[in-house]
């Protein structure tokens, strides 16, 4: 093959170059010289980079991942893997097709990722049924099953399993059923199975598979409290591991000096690549951090611009709902009482001064000389105005008054009815009262009649609140302890108290404890 290799090398026949290192690498890989076998189906890769022969490219890289996997490379048989499923694609070969996904399942398998394991192969069995051959459907079907076994699925394995005809000559499907009726504790039907698989002149036999079953067998005995049996299986399960322990370790030394070859030729060729692309991985990763750089600047001269526009937007919101409140007052209250009182001393003085002109009219002339005009005399004009003055700020008093005594009117409404009773009830420990949907409804629409539309009210202050925000405002408004809070909405006290302080936090853009909260909520 080394001659036919050098013949085609050197008349340049690209194609049967790649053919003729396909069969090298094949030799080699029978030999159980794995680092030439490798070398040689990379050199067939190379030859064929521009072929359209599909299929002989598929089997190369079929080969080259079953080399992998027995050296344990676990990744790079996966990554050769998909490139023979994408030759099978292109061939149009349904059955390359199957195993090709079916290596892929292997593989992630042996990564221990069940999720892609189980897709690959689901992808497998479903191309293997359209497929249309049983020979093929029952090869995926056993293998898909023991994956489900080893991942702890036995239903699912037993669906596999019972989809094929019985195959009562096929070690490895008798094992597979045994083992979906010992995941599941039917030990009867797991001792039938396993020694069905254990009679001589099944097929698929070897002594790892009798050992371990004979180690189950063991076990099944021991539960059974029929010791002498079970000492006679592990007698015999002993007496398989010296050649298992013969045989793992002949494997392991070969997979250990193959894969040091490996390491080592793969080492020598990575440095040469490395050599060549270490400038332009370094000008790359400067581009990135560069843009890195600048992405998150400008993402973080973003967010603060937000920040700032939502903490403004905040404060105006804030302040105009101050605005609302004082303007019902008590304060507001106070202050139009002294000015009407005021009023009610310049319109008294104004009456002196007109008394003093009609009664001393000379005397008062001088006087008025002397004294300010605004302070001594007002004009007609200015005494009403000051008199409507007057009656609008009466007016005003007389409606906060109106407005206090509606709003306490409310409130008492709303403290003595059946749904503020409810709320108190389901706030008490081992109470039986369940609040639902239609009792949130119920409180919002009372707790909106008595203070005044305060949904849209808090709404409007913080825009995004949350269903279970808005509930802990109800609850504050209905005078629930934090600790009832935690009864009716299922949650800790610790978390009714956390939520509080981070729902004042987001209102006033600063620290706060819950009880901040409550207040604003209360006062609202």
């Amino acid at each position: 093959m080394r001659k036919i290799v050098h013949f085609y090398d050197s008349f340049g026949d690209k194609e049967k170059l790649m053919e003729a290192y396909y069969y090298l690498g094949s030799i080699y890989r029978d030999i159980k010289d794995i680092p030439q076998a490798i070398t040689a189906f990379q050199q067939a890769v190379d030859a064929g980079r521009n072929s359209q022969q599909y299929l002989i490219l598929a089997q190369i890289h079929t080969q080259m991942g079953t080399l992998f996997a027995y050296q344990s490379l676990y990744e790079d048989a996966l990554k050769v893997y998909k490139k023979s499923y994408i030759y099978y694609l292109k061939q149009k070969d349904e059955l390359g097709l199957i195993y090709a996904l079916r290596n892929q399942g292997r593989m992630y398998e042996s990564m221990s990722q069940p999720d892609s394991t189980i897709h690959y192969y689901q992808e497998a069995y479903e191309k293997a049924l359209n497929f249309n051959d049983q020979k093929v459907i029952n090869s995926i079907s056993k293998e898909f099953g023991n994956v489900y076994l080893d991942l702890g699925k036995p239903s699912q394995a037993m669906k596999l399993f019972y989809s094929i005809p019985e195959q009562k000559d096929d070690a490895i499907y008798l094992y597979g059923l045994g083992s979906a009726y010992l995941l599941t504790n039917q030990f009867d039907s797991t001792q039938y199975y396993y020694l069905e698989a254990l009679k001589e002149g099944k097929k698929n036999q070897n002594i790892y598979l009798i050992s371990s079953i004979y180690k189950a067998l063991a076990t099944i005995e021991a539960q059974k409290s029929y010791y002498s049996s079970a000492f006679n299986y592990v007698q015999k399960s002993l007496d398989l591991e010296d050649s298992i322990k013969k045989t793992t370790r002949t494997e392991a030394i070969g997979k250990i000096q193959s894969l040091y070859n490996y390491r080592h030729t793969e080492h020598e060729n990575q440095q040469l690549l490395l050599k060549n692309k270490e400038t332009q991985i370094y000008i790359y990763l400067l581009i990135i951090a560069l843009l890195l750089i600048v992405g998150i600047t400008a993402l973080y001269i973003n967010y603060t611009k937000k920040q700032k526009r939502i903490a403004k937007e905040q404060t105006n919101r804030l302040d105009q709902q101050k605005k609302e409140q004082h303007k019902y007052s008590q304060e507001c209250l106070q202050k139009n009482r002294k000015k009407i009182i005021e009023i009610k001393k310049m319109l008294q003085q104004a009456n002196e001064e007109k008394e003093k002109k009609s009664c001393y009219q000379i005397q008062a002339q001088k006087k008025l000389q002397k004294i300010p005009t605004l302070k001594s005399q007002l004009t007609l004009f200015e005494k009403k105005l000051l008199e409507a003055q007057k009656e609008i700020l009466i007016l005003s008093n007389n409606l906060i008054e109106a407005k206090k005594y509606e709003a306490l009117i409310l409130k008492n409404t709303f403290e003595n009815s059946s749904i503020y009773k409810r709320f108190h009830e389901a706030s008490c420990e081992d109470n039986s009262t369940k609040i639902n949907k239609e009792d949130w409804d119920i409180l919002r629409h009372e707790i909106d009649k008595a203070y005044n539309n305060f949904t849209d009210r808090i709404k409007t202050l913080y825009p995004p609140i949350t269903e279970q925000e808005l509930h802990i405002c109800y609850l504050i408004k209905t005078n629930i302890t934090p600790t009832g809070m935690a009864e009716i909405l299922c949650l800790s006290t610790s978390a009714i108290s956390n939520g509080r302080a981070r729902m004042y936090k987001k209102i006033y853009k600063t620290d706060g404890r819950g009880e901040l909260l409550d207040k604003l909520i209360l006062d609202f």
